[in-house]
């Protein structure tokens, strides 16, 4: 199997999953709990970034999970279509 193959198989593997996942993990989500300090506006903007880097073809996609005290506060999950 060649490295090509072997990316598109993972990055194809990695999509099937995130199709599976709940919608709530779908584009960004936020599960702030009380007392939390967290900025929604930044949380955001990393989001924008994040799809700014995939539609310039810089990544192929991404999966992040913030958490604090091994809690989730912040959930993104996005890729780029495959031609």
């Amino acid at each position: 199997m060649n490295s090509r193959h072997a990316v598109r198989s993972l990055i194809s593997g990695a999509l099937l999953t995130m199709a599976a996942m709940p919608s709530a993990f779908a584009q960004g989500s936020f599960d702030i709990p009380a007392g939390a300090h967290f900025n929604l506006q930044k949380l955001q903007r990393i989001g924008e970034f994040l799809r700014g880097e995939i539609a310039d073809g810089k990544i192929p996609g991404a999966i992040l999970l913030i958490q604090q005290h091994g809690k989730p506060v912040y959930r993104h999950s996005s890729a780029c279509a495959m031609s």
